[in-house]
């Protein structure tokens, strides 16, 4: 095992990823841009002129995918070394193991091939209604999903307590526009979605007249769930999404489906307290569900069980799925190399168990913990300074959102404490490793229904170049693989710094707070009216200047789509917020005795904030996964994040001396927090 493993780690270092670039980097701009005309593109139009996308992705962003390229080789290194143990501990034994399995499969997986079709042959007969709920739960534990999601979370108007949660499913396609709407691509995508389904079922036994009827079928049924399903808009509004019910009043809801069975199958207790986050959607499956067939429900459920297998079953199957999923919706490549492939699914099943050893694999973590604290803790003094100086927000509303400001929290580095895996069971076959470590994280979440909140968990994996705000624990969560080079370095200045982790992330997910959705959660993460009606409405009327500066950006020339303003007014609000709040915490700094400014080419500390800030965006991706994305992501596109965000700068059209009137210093000027 030893000697198969270190062999596979070296495979990871004959193609090294590009060098993690300084925070700061002429190379990368363009200088015969006029920052004042283009901001993004005079950051970041020397290095997208020679960047060239790499087949296994269909985005790259230059700053946190150099970091994730490089986090891949550590731990994979760290797989190698755990392998290499005399004593290894259970966790380090599971995560060899899980590896080599991985490692070792050949194409075709015959094995986790005949795993799948046992699985599927269940899924013949689905005449009975129990018989239904028990396939659907099963599913359900393999990560299969089916008609709709069940899971646990926290109760929105009591946040110290886990209930059900009930969400919307069945859609295959990733979000309900890609049925709705009747222009030439999209249909043409349904279209190649019912071929797709159809070369996926022949694979499987189906003749070819047969499996286009199905995938016909397929596509109307979904067409009907997505016809009820909120909108993206809407899903941002916490009201629209909280339906407390009962478990009789569910079962009322949708009496089509055996939920006792259903639960049953799970091992868990029929939950006291839901919350349903689309009951229309639920009242329309429940008609779907009468009028349904057995056989065509019974061939959707295999599609989506196939479907959710294809991905870890080395062959045709895999192939098909990327075909369709990764290369003709995102316009992807190709798949990553396998160690590559094996690290990204160990890391991301067994991502605690990992992570403790990256964590002592840092040099100074305790350190950057604590220096990231202090930015963190200027952060909030810059938004409370903010907070006293907003017009169109009342004392009463400005006194309950300092409060919630005041109790909003941290988690920087790593967790308190790290999960246990100690019922997790790993073998010597790779996609039965896949469906158990599931299972596990299944029955993990299922597990926390009915119970107190513990508050100390972590939705996100320690090495990870991002970050979060949880609206239900009002905390900001950071993890360590944020806060290296390039996106946080001491030796460049604060200016730097502070816009890139401070304003780009810190301020960033602080701001979330306090953005459409989060305005909605109390100092206890709770949903509830803490806002008078005039700071209601001045909020929504600073907050439709984004909506107008959003929708009017033409991303793609000469194109219909445009970036949807309401879906992406959080992530607008907190881009802006953020970066205002890095800058007033700089000029506090800058005031400091003994402040220094290190050189960089002929740029001030002021001027080397906003390029450090521009080139934390520089990325490069295909034209299909900016469709996808405009279609389906709450984030805008990277280009809008640098132009429009720092248009709204006063102090940005300051420092590069932009005239009035030129894109980047426009007449209207955006601004809330």
């Amino acid at each position: 095992m030893i000697t198969i493993l270190l062999f596979y780690s070296a495979l990871a270092f004959s193609t090294p990823p590009p060098p993690v670039h300084d925070i700061l980097d002429a190379g990368a701009m363009d200088r015969k841009v006029d920052p004042c005309q283009n901001f993004y593109q005079f950051s970041c139009g020397g290095w997208k002129r020679d960047f060239k996308l790499p087949g296994d992705k269909a985005f790259y962003w230059r700053q946190g995918n150099v970091l994730s390229d490089h986090v891949e080789e550590q731990l994979n290194s760290l797989l190698a070394d755990l392998a290499a143990k005399k004593s290894p501990s259970a966790n380090d034994r599971k995560l060899s193991d899980f590896y080599k399995s991985c490692m070792e499969v050949q194409a075709p997986d015959t094995g986790g091939i005949e795993t799948l079709k046992m699985r599927l042959k269940k899924l013949d007969d689905l005449k009975e209604r129990a018989t239904v709920a028990k396939r659907l739960a099963e599913q359900d534990l393999m990560g299969a999903g089916g008609l709709f999601e069940f899971f646990s979370d926290q109760d929105l108007k009591n946040s110290s307590q886990m209930i059900a949660f009930v969400d919307r499913g069945g859609m295959g396609l990733p979000d309900p526009d890609y049925y709705l709407k009747d222009d030439t691509k999209s249909k043409e995508i349904r279209t190649r979605y019912v071929e797709h389904i159809a070369r996926t079922l022949q694979m499987f036994g189906e003749t070819a007249k047969k499996s286009i009827e199905i995938g016909q079928h397929i596509l109307a049924f979904e067409t009907e769930l997505a016809k009820h399903a909120l909108k993206k808009d809407d899903r941002r509004d916490v009201e629209k999404r909280f339906h407390p019910m009962s478990y009789a009043e569910l079962k009322a809801l949708v009496p089509a489906f055996d939920w006792d069975s259903f639960i049953s199958t799970l091992g868990i207790k029929a939950p006291e307290k839901l919350n349903v986050v689309e009951p229309e959607f639920m009242r329309h499956l429940n008609q779907a569900l009468s009028t349904l067939k057995a056989e065509e429900l019974s061939y959707l459920l295999k599609y989506k069980l196939i479907h959710s297998s294809a991905y870890f079953l080395a062959g045709p199957p895999q192939r098909e799925d990327f075909g369709f999923w990764l290369a003709y919706l995102h316009g992807q490549k190709e798949l990553p190399p396998r160690w590559k492939y094996c690290t990204q699914i160990i890391a991301g099943n067994m991502s605690e168990a990992l992570g403790q050893a990256y964590v002592n694999s840092i040099k100074n973590s305790g350190l950057i913990r604590k220096k990231t604290g202090a930015m963190f803790a200027d952060f909030k003094a810059a938004f409370a300074a903010d907070l006293k100086s907003l017009s169109w927000m009342d004392e009463t509303t400005r006194s309950a959102a300092k409060r919630k400001l005041n109790k909003l929290g941290n988690k920087i580095g790593w967790p308190v404490k790290w999960r246990d895996y100690a019922k997790l069971e790993i073998g010597n076959q790779f996609f039965g490793n896949e469906l158990n470590t599931n299972e596990y994280e299944t029955r993990r979440n299922l597990a926390k229904m009915g119970k107190p909140t513990d508050r100390s968990e972590w939705q996100m994996s320690v090495w990870e170049p991002n970050a979060y705000y949880s609206d239900s624990n009002n905390e900001m969560v950071l993890p360590l693989g944020e806060t290296v080079p390039p996106v946080f370095d001491p030796r460049f200045s604060d200016g730097a710094n502070y816009a890139s982790l401070g304003g780009s992330t810190i301020g960033h997910e602080l701001t979330h707070g306090f953005d459409d959705a989060g305005k909605d959660m109390d100092a206890e993460g709770n949903f509830t009216t803490w806002w008078s009606a005039k700071s209601k409405e001045g909020f929504e009327s600073q907050a439709a200047c984004f909506v107008r500066q959003t929708e009017a950006y033409d991303i793609i020339p000469g194109s219909r789509l445009r970036i949807r303003g309401k879906a992406t007014l959080g992530e607008n609000l907190a881009d802006n917020g953020g970066i205002k709040l890095g800058l007033m915490a700089l000029k506090k700094l800058q005031k400091q005795p003994g402040h220094k400014v290190p050189k960089f080419v002929e740029f001030n500390e002021l001027q080397q904030y906003f390029l450090a800030y521009g080139q934390g965006w520089c990325s490069a991706e295909t034209s299909e996964h900016l469709r996808n994305g405009l279609l389906t992501d709450y984030h805008p596109p990277t280009e809008f994040r640098v132009n429009a965000v720092l248009s709204n700068q006063a102090e940005f059209a300051e420092a590069f001396q932009c005239k009035p009137g030129t894109p980047m210093a426009p007449k209207e000027r955006c601004s809330l927090w």
